[in-house]
């Protein structure tokens, strides 16, 4: 897909552009496991010789920190390149459009399977494996005052309104969750 942007409204729009598209799909360079821990004992589990389950206690359910590093070269328009005076003291170096960043996510209750199976998979897998295991943390966790949405399946907070007491997150997704029971009966 080639790089599209839009502009945010405002008198500083064509500095405040947000990439909506990437002239490269996937800039991602690293999405790997960093540190694995046993949820039971709490201890540090090797790399060399891991077999799944801890060696100290024999749990298989692990604490995972993932790092998550991408980076690369934010996409031009031509406006870019047009001098325009009301945003010229915004700009600190329009040659420096390098862009990188580096983060860290934990996520708790992954076997040890799931750990070996994410280390052989492709990026792009891993990324969702992460997000499935993360999810599934979320919903292990959540509190009476929050619920799965039935329509969109985002977590919420539960407010008291017709929606929400009927297992939506907004009037919306309760309005079009109505809609296609209307329109499936006939």
């Amino acid at each position: 897909m080639v790089g599209r942007r839009e502009a945010f409204p405002g008198p500083c729009a064509p500095v405040a552009k947000r990439l909506v598209g990437s002239r490269r799909p996937n800039n991602m360079r690293r999405f790997s496991i960093l540190r694995v821990k046993c949820e039971s004992c709490r201890k540090l589990q090797e790399p060399k010789g891991w077999a799944g389950r801890c060696p100290g206690c024999s749990s298989a359910s692990f604490r995972v920190v993932i790092e998550r590093a991408a980076s690369g070269w934010e996409s031009f328009d031509l406006e870019d390149f047009m001098p325009r005076p009301e945003y010229a003291a915004l700009l600190d170096d329009p040659a420096e459009r390098y862009w990188r960043t580096r983060s860290f996510l934990q996520c708790g209750g992954v076997s040890g399977e799931e750990i070996e199976e994410f280390r052989s998979a492709p990026m792009e897998t891993r990324r969702r494996m992460y997000v499935t295991w993360k999810r599934r943390e979320l919903e292990a966790t959540m509190t009476s005052d929050r619920r799965v949405c039935e329509r969109c399946r985002v977590i919420y907070k539960v407010y008291e309104n017709r929606w929400n007491q009927s297992g939506y997150c907004s009037q919306s997704c309760g309005n079009a969750a109505a809609k296609a029971k209307r329109v499936s009966k006939g």
